[in-house]
């Protein structure tokens, strides 16, 4: 059996939600959390084949004015998290995010998701898997969604697809469309509008400052790093200037050991005239 928990996930899925008791204008008051974010476990394929992969994700459905969060959370709240348990064999990946939205709310600026995101995690079967029978696999999902108060919640979804020999797409459409709001790595053909370069101060060492110069000029930038226990990064400001766009923002490292490459990933999304918007992985310098 293989279980792998990572921060933030067809057929019936079962979901128990647990409620948390939040303090709103100084009164308590008990509040379902499955009112709030509704959760589901979906696959893109309707079969599981050895030697092959696979995507799952998890479906976060929120109520309005609501918001669940980004693998950094910025200011404030906690990632969604995910502990996964599926048959020998098969192997779990990393959470792909989607793009985030910058959330500002009672004076602070957060990163997550609004009215809904599907958070996918890719999946490999093994060869020695044998083709027969079905593929049961779990997970313990828990969030944190604010607006006015904030509600801990929680959900056990199931999922079981046969193993076979062969298989066909599943919920093609749902994927797709999330697929196109993931971030590309800055080495990948399409990420070749944009040129970024971290300015180096006199002395050599790294300033903490990207610039980045784009061949049009988007509408809007927005800057996300991925901040985690060991790195900290705060007073970001994103200055835009026609085709080239400042982002100034200041690091404290926590834990140098967790940094060795000196490099954090940060993700720039642009948004086009259309409002389309776009997202690139880039690391920056944040130590000197």
């Amino acid at each position: 059996m293989h279980t792998r928990t990572v921060p933030t996930f067809a057929l019936a899925v079962t979901a128990i939600c647990l409620c948390h008791v939040a303090s709103v204008r100084g009164e308590e008051k008990r509040i379902a959390a499955a009112d709030i974010v509704h959760a589901t476990l979906l696959a893109d394929v309707d079969a599981a084949v050895p030697g092959s992969a696979f995507t799952v994700g998890v479906r976060l459905k929120i109520a309005p004015k609501y918001h669940t969060y980004w693998i950094n959370p910025g200011e404030f709240g906690n990632a969604t998290r995910i502990k996964l348990t599926g048959p020998a064999g098969f192997e779990f990946g990393e959470i792909r995010w989607p793009l985030p939205s910058r959330i500002e709310h009672a004076g602070s600026v957060t990163f997550g998701y609004e009215s809904d995101v599907l958070l996918m995690i890719p999946v490999k079967v093994a060869t020695s898997v044998p083709p027969s029978g079905a593929a049961k696999i779990t997970a313990d999902v828990a969030w944190l969604s604010c607006s006015d108060e904030c509600i801990e919640g929680a959900a056990k979804l199931e999922i079981a697809l046969p193993i076979s020999a062969g298989g066909k797409a599943a919920n093609g459409e749902l994927f797709e469309t999330w697929k196109k709001r993931l971030p590309i790595s800055e080495d990948q053909p399409a990420a070749a509008e944009v040129i970024s370069n971290q300015i180096l101060s006199w002395d050599g060492t790294p300033a903490p400052f990207l610039t980045v110069t784009w061949k049009v000029a988007p509408a809007k930038v927005e800057w996300f790093p991925i901040a985690t226990a060991a790195v900290a990064i705060e007073n970001i400001n994103v200055v835009p200037k026609g085709v080239v766009t400042h982002i100034g923002f200041k690091p404290t490292i926590y834990k140098p050991d967790q940094v060795p490459s000196g490099k954090i990933d940060s993700v720039l999304v642009y948004e086009e005239a259309k409002g389309v918007r776009h997202g690139i992985i880039i690391p920056v310098n944040v130590k000197k």
